[in-house]
């Protein structure tokens, strides 16, 4: 009997020592959930590794609340730190952009002058080359070749005998013999107002000389120029060709015809022909 008494006394005390050690460990687990749910008492929220703000940035902690996710801290900003930093930003943005916006409008400015620069220069060009060239009865011209060999003379008004054709016709320009690929130049200043292409004198360039005056270039190859062109005195135009069938007797030479408006005029009134 006394045997079972003791059994039994063991057993209460490892009960009791078994509740105990439980109490125990439900007030420590209480102690713990309370430490972490308790705000912090400096006032501030660490970031997200684990450092606190310094210095006096004035963020404090307004409130934490719970929600399914956990907890949410509610930031009040003081002193309107956060607000003064961001128009200083906007500000920034706004120089940033004003300082572009002036780039911008001064390479556009830029581009502006330069296109107006190449406009005045393109019209001084075309004024050279349409107003300046001036030509008279007292003007005078360069042989256009490097021989004043006539074969056949200016004749408007009686005939003159053409010997391939072998007859009589008048003629309204000047035939000068030259050697097949003699160089041809430029007798005066002018515009290339036309290049063009005949039966009778082949390939042809047409040189205005200015106030009406047209000096034209016939029986001649390789030409060296285009429409529009505007030529010095001595300039290179074309080289002299192989005549053509209505000069195959004659042989090789430079067809030069000079005219005013629709009128010839011998061009040995404006070479210094001996």
């Amino acid at each position: 009997m006394r045997h079972r008494k003791n059994i039994f006394r063991d057993k209460s005390f490892i009960v009791m020592a078994g509740v105990s050690v439980l109490a125990l460990v439900g007030i420590g687990a209480g102690m713990l959930i309370q430490n972490n749910t308790k705000e912090p008492e400096s006032g501030y929220i660490s970031d997200l590794n684990g450092n606190r703000p310094s210095g006096n940035s004035g963020e404090t902690i307004g409130s934490i609340e719970k929600n399914t996710t956990g907890l949410k801290p509610n930031i009040a900003v003081g002193n309107g730190a956060k607000k003064d930093n961001s128009s200083e930003t906007t500000t920034e943005e706004a120089t940033t952009a004003n300082n572009t916006e002036e780039t911008t409008t001064g390479a556009s400015q830029a581009a502006s002058n330069n296109e107006e620069t190449s406009a005045n220069t393109g019209s001084s060009e075309a004024g050279i080359g349409v107003s300046d060239f001036h030509f008279s009865a007292g003007s005078k011209l360069v042989w256009p070749v490097e021989t004043n060999d006539i074969i056949i003379d200016f004749s408007p008004d009686s005939t003159v005998y053409f010997a391939t054709l072998d007859k009589y016709k008048t003629n309204d320009s000047v035939c000068i013999r030259s050697e097949i690929g003699t160089p041809v130049y430029a007798a005066a200043p002018g515009t290339i107002s036309d290049i063009g292409y005949n039966e009778e004198i082949g390939n042809s360039v047409s040189l205005d000389l200015g106030d009406g005056y047209t000096l034209q270039y016939g029986q001649i190859k390789d030409i060296q120029v285009d429409k529009g062109d505007v030529v010095a005195e001595g300039d290179l135009l074309c080289y002299v060709a192989n005549p053509t069938k209505y000069y195959s007797v004659e042989g090789s030479n430079l067809y030069l015809k000079l005219t005013k408006g629709e009128a010839a005029i011998d061009p040995l009134d404006y070479l210094d022909y001996k």
